[in-house]
């Protein structure tokens, strides 16, 4: 076999470690921390250094409801929250969910202007309860109608 022919075969593992996830706390890197503004170190040693990581936690611990994301602000009040479902005309299923949030106050000339959201999550995280701070700032930050969707 010349050099040009060399086979490079793949050897299986000698053992199989268990692997464990990181635990909290998740200080921040010291080559970093000069380099951050000092309100964010501060938000995140007060949020997000004792909290677990999103992407080190359970898929089912993610998946039921409130706050996923560490240090989320809490909802703000907006005029109505509406839950609609609604029917599929072109495929088979149930109903889709979705949540409106409209701003208090009374509705410009033509109505409100209005936005859907899909929160993130890979398909795998989140749903119509996980972003309801999110949506809610929008709203009111914007003055506009937020639509969310429960669509996974």
């Amino acid at each position: 076999m010349s050099v040009s022919e060399t086979i490079i075969v793949q050897q299986p593992p000698r053992s199989i470690k268990s692997t464990t996830m990181p635990q909290p706390p998740y200080p921040l890197h010291p080559s970093v921390v000069d380099k951050l503004d000092p309100q964010y170190v501060a938000f995140y040693n007060k949020y997000l250094l004792n909290a677990q990581q999103v992407h080190y936690q359970p898929i089912s611990a993610s998946r039921v409801g409130g706050k996923i994301i560490p240090g989320g602000s809490d909802n703000v009040p907006v005029g109505r929250t509406q839950d609609v479902s609604i029917k599929r005309r072109e495929s088979e299923g149930p109903d889709v969910n979705v949540r409106c949030f409209t701003p208090e106050g009374e509705a410009p000339y033509g109505g409100w202007p209005a936005m859907v959201y899909y929160h993130g999550g890979g398909w795998v995280l989140g749903n119509i309860e996980t972003e309801n701070a999110v949506c809610t700032n929008m709203c009111k930050r914007a003055g506009c109608v937020v639509i969310t969707t429960d669509y996974r």
